[in-house]
């Protein structure tokens, strides 16, 4: 079980996801090579050994990135298990890329740091609850 983050090209000065147009057409917008080089420079250890499905692994959180091989990037999937610290790691992300992001467990749909914490840590709360229930996924 994951919390799970979307790249892709959004319109500028969006708030939430209810004010992307109807009409939007998201483009391919990031070359392959800039995102994996900025993942490498945050997490050194990252394995890129699959195409499309890079691997973080620290002690603190994994992230699995989903990304497609078309280049440039249509946008990529970030799949996120872990503690808080993450929060930190993803918004650097971002930053350094100059992208947003849709975050489903946010109220706005958009990936803010503090929404977002607000969201992860809802999602930290479910996940928990379903594995003292189910025991661990």
């Amino acid at each position: 079980m994951s919390w799970d983050i979307y790249i892709q090209d959004l319109p500028d000065g969006i708030k939430t996801i209810q004010d992307i147009p109807d009409d939007f057409d998201a483009k391919p917008f990031l070359p392959r090579t800039r995102i994996a080089e900025t993942i490498r420079e945050l997490a050194p250890f990252t394995d890129f050994s699959e195409p499309n499905w890079w691997r973080i692994r620290c002690p603190a959180f994994s992230i699995e990135v989903n990304i497609r091989s078309d280049d440039p990037s249509p946008g990529f999937a970030l799949h996120i298990r872990g503690g808080e610290e993450v929060l930190g790691f993803v918004h650097e992300l971002f930053e350094r890329l100059g992208v947003r992001a849709l975050d489903p467990s946010s109220d706005t749909g958009l990936f803010d740091m503090e929404k977002s914490r607000q969201g992860f840590q809802r999602w930290q709360s479910y996940r928990e609850e379903i594995t003292k229930a189910n025991g661990p996924l």
